[in-house]
């Protein structure tokens, strides 16, 4: 009967394994989901910041001199790494070019309706909506600008977006992260209360508390490592099928998305080790709390 009853939680115990590394494992794939896409954004918006470009509009007849004046004055606004000139005829060029097989429509306008302009290259390195707002005001106060125009409010837009999901990534970290430490708790505490005459044994015949709990933060540990690492790895295997599925073209197309990085890789992978950790410490810490005196 004795062996039965032991057999029987042994595979009680392994049963309530399987379930915490599966629930880990899902819990490290939604963030690494959500990690996955964060990097990828962040890249594409780094991408973009490269490629900021201010348009400033001239007023008609500037002569070449105060089209030289105004370039020297646009060049020294702060976060301006560079500006172009481009005149109204170059203008009416690039519009053709990039119309193609419409360029068709252009033809039947007599008079060139586009202004001469300069645009401006913004530092790679500002990254607030604010300081490209200070780039455009300055600009409007230079004399023989009529307009500036950079997209505001679709910038603007951009960024609110990308903070809302930032702040849902977070949530979603810390709450699978609290569900995983939960889950990694309550199976530690069981194993514990499953050996708890083995544990009380070991206490009578004076084996140091710390040797006997060391076991069980080792199984929270295990528990959180195997789970991440089967998260990571699902995580690989759904974007190997996307990139040789449908979904290839689409991340070719517009936003080239890759895959998290090595050092992400191990951050998670840490992360889940640590949360299995804190799981076992918790209950383990509860557990003698409760029985030891």
């Amino acid at each position: 009967m004795l062996f039965k009853k032991e057999e029987s939680t042994a595979l009680g115990n392994k049963f309530l394994n399987i379930v915490t590394v599966i629930t880990v494992a899902l819990s490290v794939l939604v963030i690494s989901v959500f990690a996955l896409f964060y990097i990828n954004v962040q890249s594409a918006i780094d991408s973009w910041r490269q490629g900021i470009r201010i348009q400033v509009y001239l007023k008609e007849g500037l002569d070449e001199k105060r089209i030289q004046d105004t370039k020297i004055v646009l060049d020294a606004i702060p976060n301006v790494v560079s500006s172009r000139y481009i005149s109204k005829q170059a203008a009416f060029a690039e519009l053709k070019e990039q119309l193609h097989r419409q360029a068709g429509m252009l033809d039947g306008i007599s008079q060139n309706p586009l202004p001469d302009s300069f645009e401006l290259q913004i530092d790679f390195s500002v990254r607030d909506v604010s300081q490209i707002e200070a780039v455009a005001v300055n600009a409007e106060k230079v004399p023989g600008v009529t307009n500036v125009e950079y997209g505001k409010q679709w910038v603007n837009r951009f960024i609110q977006i990308f903070s809302l999901f930032r702040a849902i990534s977070i949530s979603m970290v810390i709450l699978f992260s609290f569900a995983a430490i939960f889950i990694v708790s309550n199976t530690v505490r069981l194993t514990l209360y499953s050996r708890y005459t083995e544990v009380e044994i070991m206490r009578l015949v004076g084996v140091p508390n710390n040797y006997i709990k060391k076991p069980f933060y080792i199984e929270g540990m295990l528990l959180g490592g195997i789970g991440g690492a089967i998260g990571i790895l699902l995580l690989f295997g759904i974007y190997a099928a996307l990139s040789q599925g449908a979904g290839g073209e689409l991340m070719a197309s517009a936003i080239q998305i890759h895959f998290l990085p090595f050092w992400a890789c191990l951050t998670i992978w840490t992360g889940s080790v640590l949360v299995g950790l804190l799981g076992s410490h918790l209950s383990v810490y509860q557990f003698f709390k409760d029985n030891v005196q």
